[in-house]
């Protein structure tokens, strides 16, 4: 196994392109070189938990509705949270 220098996951010794960030070949290294993180990361992370995204939606569609509710769920699943604004046709003009 290998560690990515960009982001600290473990990726096998094959992969061109770390999973977790898309990492080049270039910016990964063997565990022996272990990667401290970052005060860039964990600078990021703490931004990351202070976005509250808006997802505006039309409450008359019910299939934007439910895609709305998946990707707020998706997004509060890696740290990011949302608030969901259902309006009408006529308050999205």
């Amino acid at each position: 196994m290998k560690l990515c220098t960009k982001c600290g996951a473990n990726i096998d010794e094959n992969t061109k392109f770390c999973p977790d960030c898309g990492a080049t070949a270039e910016t990964v290294t063997s565990p022996d070189t272990e990667a401290a993180p970052s005060a860039e990361k964990t600078d990021f992370s703490e931004k990351i938990s202070q976005l509250n995204l808006k997802i505006i939606v039309n409450k008359e569609n019910s299939e934007r509705l439910k895609s709305a509710y998946l990707i707020s769920s998706d997004l509060e699943s890696i740290g990011i949270n949302s608030t969901i604004n259902e309006l009408s046709s006529e308050e999205m003009n």
